[in-house]
């Protein structure tokens, strides 16, 4: 307290306080001081309560030899908690006592060790000084203590001193403050409050303000925020560099599951690429990425619950992208369950269309079978004479899955020209291969297999596949199809007499297959055959009436 009182031995308090903070800047010097307020107000507060206004205008005074920076952090301090010791609040107190001396003090020491005024050094004035005929007051005080310093003796000092009085009285934020809200930092001047324990805001004014900082709020201001960079940046080279910024805010939104921003963010980089040919190049380097990244983990999640507006907006994104999609595309296909995602995911990939065939082909020597199996399906897909050929390496994979898949292409194609690669792969492959497309064959029972069944029976090779030949003649009959009938006659009549079993069973169960599928056409043959053919075929025949007729 003796300290306080004693102007020299305050000022000497200071120089030693500044001394110790000296290395580690404005922030702990400024921290030191008000330490030193806080316990200076506490110890007098407790002991000689009378004396605190004194004790306060001497550590204003002392106050007075901070820095703009280090008067504007103390300043900071007034609606904080911790500038509250008991019932008062130390810095608010401090700097309501502060005399025009102080004040003086301060704005000389400032422009002095600055060269001129400065932003900081005008917001700390305006805080201290808001009254304007008082700031004329204290400016001229100023100017007489600098003019008495080094700075003073200057040629240009008068100039000097015009523009620090004209910033430090004209000093204004209305550029970053609204009117309204001004006048209520005017008040709160007058007011220093604890925020905490107010509560005159009303329930939808605290709704409001929370929900501009919200996390969506703040998502949609970045949103917003990158796509005007986009469509204001003239400059291609500067726009590439926002644009891969936006595709990679892109991707940390699909891996927090905002697909639909991801997409937005996406789409707006396609839709300002079109500006020009140079952007264009840019806009399609900045997604490829986006097609390899963290959407092809997520999109498959995304598809399964997506709407239909949500899935179109993702195909024609993907068609922008282009060729580089493709094989990821095709790749969560292999590897994806549920069905509804996987015809999504093949409406996409068949959207691409002949340009989208030929990317497939790269997935047919894949290491993984499963993607071996999709490359086979889309193939399939795709349709048309084009990718015949490109099924028959599947024929003869170690996998009977992918076998399964090529066999199904061959299918459905429906042409000659897919039976007959369908036959040279059972003569061309010995084997696991072989025996694989046997067993698929014997075993297919689909009623679109009939028209490859009617192939196979007049061109198979029966002595070698011949579980091939009768699993075709037993399927049409299952079927029943129009073009079974004539099929069916040629194997009735078809033998060898070098294998008169096999011969025997393949014209039983021709004439077995007549009788099943029961049309006129179908027994008109069986009596026919009954009495024209040769002795296997009429007992054949014969037998399959006898038990129709019994």
């Amino acid at each position: 307290m003796e300290i306080v009182g004693d102007p020299a031995k305050l000022q000497a308090l200071m120089d030693q306080l500044e001394a110790a903070t000296a290395e580690h800047g404005v922030t702990a010097g400024t921290a030191a001081f008000l330490s030193l307020l806080r316990g200076l107000t506490a110890y007098v507060a407790r002991t000689r309560p009378e004396t605190m206004d004194t004790a306060l205008r001497q550590m204003g005074r002392a106050a007075g030899r901070l820095s703009a920076e280090g008067m504007l952090q103390v300043l900071a301090q007034r609606g904080r908690a911790e500038a509250v010791v008991g019932d008062i609040n130390a810095v608010a107190a401090m700097v309501d006592r502060m005399s025009d001396e102080s004040v003086v003090q301060f704005v000389a020491g400032s422009v002095t060790a600055s060269g001129g005024a400065s932003d900081r050094l005008a917001h700390a004035f305006t805080a201290l000084v808001p009254e304007f005929d008082r700031q004329r007051q204290v400016l001229a005080l100023a100017h007489d203590e600098v003019k008495a310093t080094e700075m003073g003796q200057q040629d240009s000092f008068d100039e000097i001193w015009q523009r620090v009085e004209s910033m430090l009285t004209s000093y204004t934020d209305e550029k970053f403050v609204s009117a309204d809200y001004g006048r209520e930092l005017s008040n709160a001047r007058t007011r220093p409050v604890d925020v905490e324990r107010t509560s005159d805001d009303p329930p939808e004014r605290v709704a409001g303000w929370l929900s501009s900082v919200s996390d969506g709020a703040l998502r949609s201001l970045d949103h917003l925020l990158l796509l005007d960079l986009l469509a204001i940046e003239a400059d291609p080279e500067r726009w590439r560099d926002i644009a891969e910024t936006v595709i990679g805010h892109a991707e940390d939104l699909v891996r927090v599951d905002y697909f639909d921003q991801a997409i937005a963010l996406a789409e707006g980089v396609v839709a300002e690429g079109a500006r020009s040919p140079q952007h264009q190049r840019y806009a399609t380097a900045a997604l490829a990425p986006f097609g390899r990244g963290a959407m092809m983990k997520h999109v498959a999640a995304h598809l399964r619950r997506a709407d239909d507006e949500a899935i179109a907006r993702f195909t024609s994104l993907c068609q922008a992208i282009g060729m580089p999609i493709i094989v990821p595309l095709a790749e969560v296909l292999a590897a994806e369950q549920d069905a509804r995602a996987r015809k999504r995911l093949r409406d996409i990939l068949l959207a691409f269309g002949a340009s989208g065939r030929d990317s497939v082909q790269q997935l047919m020597h894949a290491s993984n079978w499963e993607v071996r199996r999709t490359a086979a399906f889309l193939l399939r897909e795709f349709g048309g004479k084009e990718g015949l050929k490109e099924l028959v390496p599947l024929l003869a994979d170690t996998e009977p899955l992918v076998q399964r898949e090529a066999i199904q292409g061959l299918l459905m194609n429906g042409s000659e020209a897919a039976y007959e690669i369908l036959l040279g792969a059972l003569a061309g492959n010995a084997g696991r291969a072989r025996d694989t497309l046997v067993g698929e064959l014997v075993g297919m029972r689909d009623e679109r297999a009939a028209p490859l069944f009617c192939y196979l029976i007049r061109r198979l090779d029966r002595r070698t596949l011949y579980p091939v030949y009768l699993s075709a003649i037993e399927g049409l009959g299952a079927f029943g199809a129009p073009e079974a009938v004539d099929a069916l006659k040629f194997a009735l009549y078809e033998g060898g007499w070098r294998a008169p079993l096999r011969t025997r069973r393949a014209r039983g169960a021709a004439a077995a297959s007549l009788r099943r599928i029961g049309t006129s056409a179908a027994l008109d043959v069986l009596r026919t055959a009954s009495t024209q053919g040769t002795f296997g075929v009429r007992a054949a025949a014969r037998g399959e009436l006898a038990r129709l007729e019994g």
